[in-house]
């Protein structure tokens, strides 16, 4: 939100391809605001999501190792086997067919 004392700038964006153009339109139309509403709603959006390579500097920050998205997915991977199993394990104790 812009406080009192902040200056305003323009941001004009061109070649919006016309595809484009008009599904923000309609999203816009659709949420009551203007074209110009929307899309400083939406970029306001975007520029209030760290990105990954923030997030990793932050994390670096703190003193804490960086982890790669690999890392991550693996460990997501062996959570996800670890919930299946479980389930299976509850389902099969309950005598019900997977």
């Amino acid at each position: 939100m812009q406080r009192d004392d902040e200056v305003v700038v323009m941001l004009q964006i061109r070649h919006v391809p016309p595809d484009v153009h008009a599904t923000l339109k309609e999203r816009a139309a659709r949420a009551g605001m203007s074209l110009s509403e929307y899309a400083l709603a939406e970029l306001m959006k975007v520029a209030a999501r760290p990105t990954f390579e923030e997030v990793q500097r932050r994390i670096a920050a703190r003193g804490a190792p960086a982890v790669g998205a690999d890392t991550v997915v693996r460990a997501l991977e062996a959570l996800r086997r670890e919930r299946d199993e479980q389930l299976l394990t509850a389902v099969e104790s309950r005598g019900d067919e997977p």
